[in-house]
């Protein structure tokens, strides 16, 4: 920001309206004139630097508002209180360097005006008070716009440096389009667990079934135990397919409600839609951890059941 905001540090002290003044000595009298060509060419030369640097400032102080309003940040308490009072500051000041712009741009107009058709301005004409108003207007204004800018880019370089300091670091935030993106991917890995799982109960089952039928008559509360497992295995496999569907209703309302933002930043309100989902999802994860131990462990007991039936 030091260096996007020091235009008004790099003007001029103060450009003087240059004009040639003819001296007209006629019948033992003089009559004083300024060429409206040259006035003009000077008080534009003021201008356009004027509104250049204005303008340059504008562009660069929007990019630095749209950066701080996109974090929407509560304003309640500080820091978030400070920055918010020197953002106030910096955009007010901002303002009345605009309005004084604005009235330098005016007065340019209506010089424009009183001096149209005319090719000089001689004393004694009404022009040529208007002229003296005009020249003190932009001598007076160019002084003032100067220090204005000055103190502009001072107020900026607080802003950005307390910012830094005292935001940047405590400030998380979420990219809404990513979060998503990284949620969205855990509903499939879930999926994939239970194709996984079922792959693998599948084989068990093929496996196991010749080997229970066998000795059915003979171990039936093994047979009897496997068979259980096999059912709780199948009916974990269902609260997977309900975990999976918890995590996708929890996501689309996520991204239902987050339609049109791009980032949520830790300091504002809408940050407890990040710690709701959040929150939802771990808890989805918990039983999703549970439902896997279980499966798991319901396989190992299957498996040491077959052994012992099938013998070394």
């Amino acid at each position: 920001m030091t260096d996007q905001l020091s235009y008004f540090q790099k003007m001029p002290n103060r450009k003087k309206i240059g004009c040639v003044v003819v001296v007209v000595i006629l019948f033992n009298s003089c009559t004083l004139y300024y060429t409206t060509a040259d006035i003009d060419r000077s008080l534009k030369s003021s201008l356009n630097e004027v509104n250049s640097n204005c303008n340059t400032i504008t562009k660069d102080f929007n990019t630095i508002r749209l950066e701080y309003t996109e974090m929407n940040c509560r304003n309640d308490k500080d820091p978030y209180l400070t920055a918010e009072q020197l953002f106030s500051n910096f955009q007010t000041d901002l303002d009345e360097l605009m309005g004084l712009k604005n009235e330098l741009n005016q007065e340019y107009t209506e010089f424009l005006g009183y001096t149209k058709g005319k090719d000089k301005v001689s004393t004694g004409s009404e022009e040529w008070q208007k002229l003296k108003s005009t020249k003190k207007k932009f001598k007076d204004g160019l002084k003032e716009i100067q220090s204005r800018g000055n103190g502009l880019t001072k107020k900026g370089n607080e802003f950005a440096k307390y910012t830094n300091e005292q935001l940047v670091p405590i400030v998380k935030y979420c990219e809404v389009t990513d979060y998503i993106k990284k949620c969205r991917n855990s509903v499939v890995s879930i999926e994939k667990s239970r194709q996984k799982v079922t792959t693998s109960l599948n084989e068990n089952v093929k496996k196991g079934k010749p080997v229970l039928s066998k000795f059915k008559g003979t171990h039936p509360d093994q047979c009897e135990k496997a068979t259980l497992e096999f059912k709780k295995i199948r009916d974990e496999l269902k609260l997977l397919e309900e975990i999976k569907e918890g995590c996708n209703n929890v996501v689309d309302e996520f991204e239902q409600q987050t339609k049109g933002m791009a980032k949520i930043y830790s300091c504002s309100d809408d940050w407890k839609l990040v710690e709701q989902t959040n929150n939802k999802l771990s808890s989805l994860q918990l039983e999703l951890k549970d439902i896997e131990n279980h499966i798991r462990e319901g396989i190992n007991n299957i498996n040491m059941i077959i052994q012992e039936l099938s013998g070394p």
